[in-house]
């Protein structure tokens, strides 16, 4: 998790807009705390937002949006294995 993971959620944040009772509002609420919780280096709470988000994915209906999500968890997921020790976690 890097300073170009802030910065790409930061810009994906904005890219979203909706009320927040829209699954688009729903994703830009777990999205916009998963960038405050990596900024503050809170990493277990960025983890479980991301979690939150990546369980949303199916709702998000457009596919180019949902992909760019869906990329971004991906490779999250990818770095956290291969960094952290085998736990259950993320």
């Amino acid at each position: 998790m890097t300073i170009d993971d802030a910065a790409f959620l930061e810009d994906l944040v904005g890219s979203l807009e909706g009320s927040p009772d829209t699954p688009i509002g729903l994703m830009r609420e777990h999205l916009d705390a998963a960038h405050f919780y990596l900024l503050g280096g809170m990493i277990d709470e960025y983890e479980l937002t991301l979690q939150l988000a990546e369980r949303l994915l199916p709702e998000i209906e457009d596919n180019a949006l949902r992909s760019r999500i869906n990329d971004f968890i991906g490779r999250q997921k990818s770095e956290r294995q291969a960094t952290a020790p085998a736990s259950g976690g993320f």
